[in-house]
């Protein structure tokens, strides 16, 4: 049985050995990188339903207000972030431009139809969905790099401005996109938490 006299003993050698066993997982967790990235800040969120969808785009309808020609980001299930930009806008209504749009709700991408008359404007068939989403919309995109890497996290390099708590949306590469918090801004770097493990897309650009 250890006495109080024992424990004052050993103390300093468990601290010591704790924080060398904290740092070795954080050196373990934590990969140096040079990766380029794009940050989009966001400043609001608003519901939407998705009333149809083909190979290059979506529908729906929102109460959010939007401008043509915006980036904004969608998700249906919290996990899994989708970029496009706003195409139309009438009334409630809005049509936005997204790569491989169908995808997210599980379907078969359409292929375009280009016809075979010379006048014919190529179309992708169109199908019909009545699906809840978010929208998440913010400022222009910034250029960053992501220093070093670890399962929900990241350091990055980029302009100043940003502050802790602020909401991201980052995409490195072709990876998929990234949703989570700014932790800490200093000097142009800042510290972010991701909502979802870092793809292994983007963790397998990170060297050994």
């Amino acid at each position: 049985m250890l006495t109080d006299s024992k424990v004052d003993q050993l103390a300093p050698a468990m601290a010591e050995t704790q924080a060398a066993a904290s740092s070795d997982r954080r050196r373990a967790r934590r990969r140096s990188v040079f990766l380029r990235a794009s940050i989009y800040p966001i400043d609001g969120f608003g519901d939407a339903r998705i009333r149809d969808g083909s190979a290059t785009g979506l529908m729906g309808e929102t109460d959010l207000e939007l401008v043509i020609g915006q980036t904004l980001h969608l998700t249906i299930d919290e996990q899994n972030y989708y970029a496009g930009k706003v195409r139309w806008i009438l009334d409630r209504r809005f049509g936005v431009d997204v790569p491989q749009a169908l995808a997210m709700f599980g379907q078969q991408t359409c292929h375009v139809d280009y016809g075979s008359d010379i006048a014919h404007l190529p179309r992708a068939p169109r199908v019909r969905l009545d699906q809840a989403a978010r929208l998440l919309v913010g400022r222009p995109p910034r250029p960053a790099i992501v220093r070093n890497l670890s399962e929900y996290g990241m350091l990055l390099d980029t302009s100043p401005g940003l502050k802790p708590g602020q909401i991201l949306v980052v995409r490195i590469g072709n990876a998929p996109l990234l949703y989570g918090r700014t932790q800490w801004s200093k000097d142009g770097r800042i510290g972010f938490r991701t909502q979802q493990p870092v793809p292994a897309p983007a963790a397998a650009s990170a060297p050994n």
